[in-house]
Formats: structure tokens, C-alpha cells, sequence
């Protein structure tokens, strides 16, 4: 089968754990004998406007360019709210995309479209899908669909005016998709809400397992070292774990950072940070040493005040055997069962958070008890298995 993907970020252009899950699959669907062809993009001009650049990587034509719109996608954090208005607006309609993805299709023949994010590729990814008339599966990794940020904190009571009307744009362009893969319940609760999807068929299916790179040392922990590991970014509540840490009473431990962050973020959490050698941050790491601290630590931290989806570092964790403390966010609790694999506390509580880190740091054996649930789970896919249940609902159903 030809099999075609639509991603707004690809390595070594990422983000997050969305662009990472999505060149696993890519990978493994080779590995089950298809024939896969990504498109995505790269920053500036050089490439040229609208071009493509493709290359061979692993036995995937990988096609990138740099879509037409005011900045790179990566580059928005900083720039005036009037130019990142325009720039959604430009992202919304995005016809040079549509007619460079339909030119795209016509050569390639694909039998299947999968999409991931789409936000900085542009959303005319999908009226070109439709008009040329292809099978299209959707994945699900945030509320971009919902808030042009992609990001839902956690006190959200209720969509504001311009989310609404960003909404109908976005619901609209997106009605023709033949299926929805969402890896929460929370997440497709939080679109079939506001009347997302009517037509397509809608399926929950967890993130897999990735490919985990772990060398000899992986399960040899380094005392009790606590692990982060995301962007420098206020929202990933970063700063808040870091402030709270440093003023808190707690002994024996050390947090390493492993961080996604520009130049403005590090300098913060330098500041932060100072001479407290009990802060270790590591910035730029490949995925193999990741797992490899990932694997050696003695619990994982992610205290998050968005709502989370269902997040690669918490499944990436847990089948290395290290349990998380995380907040009870989004889809979140649907990863994590109190007291089980993992604990859960109230996003930006300092006293809940410390107290259930202190009860950890002194009790050992309940960490390590956690860990074996938490590679136990008979529940979590691997990336195999996510491969074929997607493939099998396009044999299942007619999406186009």
C-alpha cells in the first residue's frame, strides 16, 4: 500500500512527543512492507517558497518545504499577537498549499492520507485531500483544532468569542475527514462537544510504545534523581517545579532537565537555577541518551498547567519501569492510576506536590513497586500493533 503523511514537524524539525510518535510510525509502516511518503516542513527561504526538498531517509521519501506564510512555525513564541493573527489566518485557508498537495497526490497516487498536526503546514492539507478524492485517517495529539495554540490550561471553564469563531472555520474545513484517531477519551469528548466530526468515524486508540533506545545501563538508577523532560516552557510548568523545588525543605534528591527550549527560556532557567548544584540541565540530547536518564531515573516529573493529551514522556516511562508524578490533567488519569503506576496532584499545588514527593523520597520501595506495575501494563500497544489497528480501519471502512 502507498501511504502518504501530512505532519507540520519532522526530524529533525520538533517539538514534542507528536512529531516523534509520528516518525515511529513512518518507520514502522515500511517495517510491515508499504510504501511511505512524508510531507512536512523546513524553515527559510533557501529551500524556496512552496518547494519541495526531498530526500531518502530510512527507506522514506521525506518531502519538506517551506510553506508560504509570514514566519517558520517554530518561530512564533515571540512574535506580536497582530503578526501571529494574520499568520492563523494565513494557516487556515492556505490555498498555495491545497494546489502544491494536489500537484503532490496526482504524482505520488497514494492509497491512504494519515494527518498529524497540522498547524504550520496549513489546513488546505485537507480540502486537497477531499477533492482528490483519498481514504484520510486524522490523528488527534491536541486542541488545535479548538484554540489556535493548542493549548487548553487547566482552570479553562469555557470557549471565549474568538475561540468560537475560530472554531467554525476549523470545524468546517475538517467535516470531510473519513476517520478520527484520538489517543484520550478526553481529547474526542473535548471535540465531539462542540460538534467536531459528525461524519467520520471516530476511534480511541492510546499512543504505542515508541522504540525505546536504552543501552546496557538502562535500569541501573543514579540515586534518587528526578527527571523532566519537555519544553522550557511556562505552560509545561517548568518554572513552577524548579521555584518550588529550590524553596522547598526536601533532601536527597536532584532533578535533571532535559529540555526543547530557544535562547530567552534558557536564560530564565539559568536564572533560576543559579549555583544550585542539585539542578543538572541538559539541552540538545539524542533520543537514545533520553531514555538511557529516562530508564536510570528515580521518578519522573511532569507537572504540567495545560491540559495534557496523552503524553510520550508519561508512555515512555512507564514501559521503562519508572513510575511519574504527574498532574491530573486532560487525559492524563487515563495513563496514570493513583497509587498504582504512578500519583497524580492538582496542577501549580505546591503542598500537595511536596508532600507526595517527600512520602517517595522516603520510601523506596514504594517507587520501585510502582515501576513494575508500570511495566506490567498489559494494556499499552506497541508501535506494531498502533501500526496495524490503523491500517485495519482503512480495510474496515471506506474513508474517502
Amino acid at each position: 500500500m502507498k501511504i502518504s503523511i501530512l505532519t507540520n514537524l519532522y526530524p529533525p524539525f520538533t517539538r514534542g512527543g507528536a512529531e516523534y510518535l509520528t516518525h515511529q510510525l513512518a518507520g514502522q509502516l515500511v517495517k510491515l512492507g508499504h510504501q511511505v511518503s512524508v510531507v512536512t516542513t523546513a524553515p527559510g527561504k533557501a529551500r524556496g517558497w512552496n518547494k519541495f526538498e526531498t530526500n531518502e531517509e530510512a527507506g522514506i521519501k521525506v518531502n519538506r518545504f517551506t510553506p508560504f506564510n509570514f514566519y517558520y512555525y517554530l518561530n512564533g513564541q515571540s512574535k506580536p499577537w497582530l503578526l501571529r493573527l494574520a499568520w492563523q489566518i494565513v494557516n487556515l485557508w492556505s490555498p498555495r498549499v491545497k494546489t502544491i498537495l494536489l500537484n503532490y497526490f496526482r504524482s505520488y497516487k497514494p492509497d491512504l492520507v494519515i494527518s498529524s498536526n497540522l498547524m504550520g503546514l496549513g489546513f488546505g492539507a485537507v480540502k486537497a485531500i477531499r477533492q482528490a478524492g483519498l481514504g484520510h485517517v486524522h490523528i488527534l495529539h491536541d486542541v488545535q483544532l479548538l484554540q489556535p495554540s493548542g493549548l487548553f490550561f487547566w482552570n479553562k471553564k469555557q470557549d471565549n468569542f474568538l475561540e468560537k469563531i475560530y472554531q467554525r472555520f476549523t470545524k468546517r474545513i475538517f467535516k470531510s475527514v473519513g476517520a478520527v484517531v484520538s489517543p484520550s477519551v478526553w481529547l474526542l469528548r473535548e471535540h465531539e462537544t462542540r460538534g467536531f466530526f459528525n461524519r467520520s468515524v471516530r476511534l480511541v486508540v492510546p499512543n504505542p510504545v515508541p522504540n525505546l533506545a536504552v543501552n546496557q545501563l538502562a535500569g541501573q538508577q543514579t540515586g534518587k534523581e528526578l527527571l523532566y523532560v519537555g519544553q522550557a516552557a511556562e505552560y509545561k510548568g517548568v518554572f513552577w517545579l524548579i521555584n518550588t523545588l529550590k524553596n522547598s525543605n526536601l533532601k536527597d534528591w536532584r532533578l535533571r532537565l532535559i529540555l526543547w527550549t530557544d535562547k530567552k527560556s534558557r536564560q530564565k532557567i539559568d536564572q533560576l537555577i543559579g549555583q544550585d548544584s542539585r539542578f543538572v540541565v541538559n539541552v540538545g540530547l539524542n533520543q537514545q541518551t533520553v531514555d538511557d536518564y529516562m530508564a536510570q531515573a528515580y521518578l519522573t516529573i511532569m507537572p504540567s498547567l495545560c491540559c495534557e493529551n496523552y503524553p510520550t514522556v508519561i508512555v515512555k516511562s512507564l514501559a521503562l519501569g519508572r513510575p511519574v508524578l504527574a498532574t491530573a490533567t486532560g487525559g492524563v488519569p487515563e495513563i496514570l492510576r493513583h497509587n498504582f503506576n504512578g500519583w497524580l496532584f492538582n496542577p501549580g499545588d505546591e503542598f500537595g506536590f511536596l508532600a507526595i514527593l517527600e512520602k517517595l523520597l522516603l520510601t523506596e520501595n514504594l517507587v520501585n513497586q510502582a515501576g513494575l506495575k508500570a511495566k506490567q501494563n498489559p494494556e499499552v500497544l506497541s508501535l506494531e500493533d498502533y501500526a496495524r489497528r490503523l491500517l485495519q480501519l482503512l480495510n474496515s471502512r471506506n474513508l474517502a
